[in-house]
């Protein structure tokens, strides 16, 4: 019985005329470079030859050990049409190609195709190569010989270059230094290349456009014309080998495409892949059977075409290639692999909707494939209608309810979209406040340039408070690890590396530290008590450590809770709970926190009743700040902004976060329509059920008190409320919530208490008392402990 294969989507990506996806590993995470085209112009007409080629190359990411992808970077390629990874030694380099710069009506194919190098954080430019309507580059090597072949050109009728450019094709060489060009490959509309490999013998495939493609073979030091292909419109090359047979895939734009099977002397035509529209080929084994995925780019007449196009999935039998599986593009461009922990993902880049606009999601895929239990259940399984994404595997859905379906939610055509267009154009001036955990966008609105506000990394003292704030958790922890494998000294080497790091630190901090080098404005007049506190801290711990070290029997909560915690045995004399350091820390960071938004914002003229506020991306650990009472930036919001109200902050975890290591106006006005749209289109949903629902309880954002505590409450909810700052049965229950609640960030516990209290102080820091600092001596408690 024959396997069935689909694809699951897995993400989207926000893209905009896609037309690569180049994977690489690397430091432990995948990489993914998508080169973009252009952008939709405002009000333009829609064509797939139209739009602004400044849109930039987006490079994604990985987190470790997940198959997510989050923006990295962006790089600056104009006309972006190709992307390829490739290795020299422990060298990394990305090569790009460039098809034009400029805008509707205006464009220059004379355009450089750049090269970039890894630093170890990021892509840099390494080299800019001439080229005239750049369409691809591939890299392979012949033994320790490098190259990276430029397909490139416009067609006979279009306008000719002057040297030193050629609208040939090229080949270049590594010198050791850069690339060089080393042969010429005559050529019109250059489109794809394929180096491989075949009884010791090399050949390099290439597709033109307007010229018969051709494979050319490496001999006496050049690459010499082998065998020409048949059909004009040559796009992809997929070589491979199965039941016994090595093959060659040739896509074609125009026409059906091919496979080749090779015959010890040439390749012959072994099978035709029905339909046109074809532009790139993938190749997957899975449970050893080979599977090609064709991805279809569209057809039609190129001023009114047809993107939206069924992009097929081959099972490789014995007897030739057979239909898997379907699955939707529009305008698809580029199809890769990766794969994470045992599963196999499918990237698709794609460039054009339905009605021409550039501004297309890319996609991510897990690939799945399946034996029917029977022979009946083949027609059953699931393949993509070419107007929709609804994948459901062994369901059959009846394609006039598939049209009904994507008649509301089928993509930048249907109802949905065209509603969220509206809801997004009606707030296009309001002021939009994106925030995450490292940094905010001010998006003021009505053509004003947005602005980088920086929070918590990057502010002084965020680091050297939070690295304090960890000793209690890093001591219990410690515990734990001990009381589950006693009979390992794996618990010393922690404890001693904790020891040394506690040590270091009480070594370098001093009254001057905070005053003179740290220097924050929100801890004006509490240096001393600062350092104090962090000297106690630091001579408490290291006391514990060398005293479980010593004895390890004492390595136990009992013992952490009572010395350490709570500071209410004798064993080493301690007068103050670790428990009042924490919260101290936690005040101290959320008082800078407020503070340094509040400075930042107050000269923005923002008008606080209409702004749209995203917090987007993960805050602190991964489950937590995904409702409003749990989000610290929330809080710091809504208890600093009385003119803010809660129905206007919106929490994204998944939404995108701007890169904000190139502060450019133009990279960060990159983000702005996506991030508007986010905003707005949820906005437009509460709109809409107000008028569908009218006369039905309506939803809000709980404002209702929190509950207060005492010393006969088994347990709360939500953080308790805060009588003062000595009301440290609530304080400390904060803390312990916050590492029970997986909503709560871990240093959230304090951060709605200290924001109110500094703006009913009127921002004035000396009117406040910090919980655990102010009313502590710490001095004397720190000269009383003992060994």
């Amino acid at each position: 019985m024959s396997t069935s294969a689909s694809l699951e989507l897995t993400q989207s990506l926000f893209t905009s005329g896609a037309r690569a996806a180049g994977i690489i590993f690397l430091r432990a995470s995948y990489f993914l470079a998508i080169p973009q085209l252009a952008r939709d112009i405002p009000g333009g007409t829609p064509s797939i030859h139209g739009g602004d080629s400044g849109a930039p190359l987006v490079i994604y990411r990985t987190n470790p050990g997940t198959s997510q992808f989050q923006e990295y970077q962006q790089l600056n390629v104009p006309g972006g049409e190709d992307a390829e990874f490739f290795q020299l030694g422990d060298r990394t380099f990305l090569a790009t190609a460039s098809i034009r710069s400029g805008a509707d009506p205006t464009f220059d194919s004379n355009v450089d195709s750049c090269i970039f190098e890894w630093d170890g954080e990021k892509m840099e430019e390494f080299q800019c190569v001439p080229t005239w309507g750049g369409k691809q580059w591939h890299y392979f090597n012949l033994a320790d010989r490098h190259f990276l072949a430029l397909a490139q050109g416009q067609g006979e009728t279009a306008e000719q270059p002057t040297a030193p450019i050629t609208i040939n094709s090229t080949i270049f060489e590594w010198n050791g230094d850069n690339f060089e060009p080393f042969q010429i490959i005559p050529s019109l509309m250059g489109y794809n290349w394929l180096h491989f490999s075949l009884e010791n013998r090399d050949f390099l495939a290439y597709a033109d456009q307007y010229n018969l493609s051709s494979i050319y073979e490496w001999k006496e030091d050049k690459f010499v014309p082998f065998q020409a292909l048949d059909g004009v419109g040559g796009r992809a090359f997929e070589f491979f080998s199965a039941h016994g047979r090595t093959l060659l895939a040739f896509s074609l734009i125009g026409s059906d495409s091919v496979v080749y099977q090779w015959t010890g002397e040439s390749f012959e035509h072994y099978q035709t892949l029905e339909g046109i529209g074809g532009r790139e080929f993938a190749l997957i084994e899975d449970n050893n059977t080979s599977y090609l995925l064709h991805i279809k780019f569209l057809q039609g007449d190129l001023e009114n075409p047809d993107t939206s196009m069924t992009s097929i999935i081959y099972r490789v039998d014995q007897d030739g290639l057979k239909v898997a599986g379907d699955f939707a593009t529009f305008g698809g461009t580029d199809v890769s692999t990766f794969s994470q922990d045992g599963k196999t993902f499918v990237v698709t880049s794609e460039s054009l909707t339905e009605d021409l606009r550039f501004r297309q999601d890319s996609h991510v895929y897990q690939f799945v494939t399946q034996k029917p239990e029977k022979a009946g259940d083949a027609k059953r399984s699931l393949s993509q209608k070419s107007h929709g994404r609804f994948k459901r595997e062994d369901a059959y859905v009846v394609p006039e309810f598939m049209s009904l379906f994507s008649a509301y939610t089928g993509g930048p055509s249907g109802i949905g979209a065209k509603y969220q267009n509206i809801s997004t154009d009606a707030r296009a001036t309001n002021p939009l406040l994106v925030a995450s955990d490292q940094s905010m966008v001010l998006y003021p609105g009505n053509g004003e340039d947005p602005v980088v506000l920086d929070y918590r990394l990057g502010v002084a003292g965020f680091i050297e408070l939070t690295a304090v704030s960890h000793l209690g958790p890093a001591v219990a922890s410690l515990a734990e690890v001990y009381e589950a494998q006693p009979e390992s000294d794996e618990w010393k080497g922690l404890a001693r590396q904790l020891l040394n790091a506690t040590q270091a630190a009480r070594n370098v901090n001093s009254e001057a530290l905070w005053k003179d080098t740290l220097k924050i404005e929100a801890y004006q007049g509490r240096e001393s008590k600062i350092a104090d506190m962090i000297n106690y801290a630091c001579d408490l711990t290291s006391r514990l450590l060398k005293a479980v070290l010593a004895d390890p029997s004492k390595l136990n909560a009992k013992f952490v809770r009572e010395n350490y915690l709570n500071a209410t045995g004798g064993e080493f004399n301690a007068a103050v709970p670790i428990n009042k350091v924490m919260t101290a820390t936690f005040f101290l960071s959320a008082l800078d926190g407020a503070i340094q938004t509040h400075n930042i914002l107050k000269d923005q003229d923002i008008d606080w009743t209409k702004i749209m506020v995203l917090i987007n991306g993960k805050l602190g650990r991964q489950t937590a700040g995904v409702v409003m009472s749990s989000n610290t930036l929330a809080q710091m919001f809504l208890k600093s902004n009385p003119e803010l109200t809660p129905d206007r902050i919106y929490i994204a975890p998944h939404g995108t976060v701007p890169n904000t290591t190139d502060r450019s106006v133009e990279h960060l006005r990159s983000y702005e329509t996506e991030l508007r749209r986010l905003w707005a289109s949820t906005r437009g949903y509460v709109d809409l059920a107000g008028k569908m629902f009218e006369g039905y309880p309506a939803y809000s954002v709980a404002t209702s008190a929190l509950p207060v505590v005492n010393w006969t409450t088994p347990s709360v909810s939500e953080l308790p409320a805060i009588s003062g700052p000595d009301d440290w049965l609530a304080l400390t229950t904060r803390v312990r919530v916050t590492l029970e609640d997986p909503r709560q960030p871990l240093s959230g516990s304090i951060t709605d208490y200290a924001t109110q209290q500094i703006f009913e102080a009127g921002w004035n820091s000396t009117k406040i008392v910090v919980p655990g600092l102010d009313n502590v001596d710490y001095k004397t408690a720190q000269a009383n402990l003992v060994t």
